[in-house]
């Protein structure tokens, strides 16, 4: 998680500044950007485009019942 923010927001701030206040070492973050995404990162990634595409669908206006519906529907690979 710590990662993903320093990824997030490389072009506002410096690696070396966000590292340090993140508390994580700079060469982890290098490590962390070259190693392959897990399954679970891979399935959490087509699920979050699954919801996006259908919350378009419905003019942005789902319920959060209606989003955990197509999770279940739509969940790739084994349940957690």
């Amino acid at each position: 998680m710590k990662y993903a923010w320093i990824k997030q927001h490389g072009t506002e701030f410096s690696v070396k500044t966000m590292c340090r206040f993140m508390g994580v070492s700079r060469s982890a973050y290098y490590a962390w950007l070259e190693r392959p995404q897990t399954a679970i990162e891979k399935d959490d990634a087509e699920l979050i485009e699954i919801i996006k595409t259908e919350f378009q669908k419905g003019r942005k206006n789902y319920l959060i019942s209606k989003i955990l519906q197509l999770g279940e529907a739509n969940m790739p690979g084994e349940a957690r």
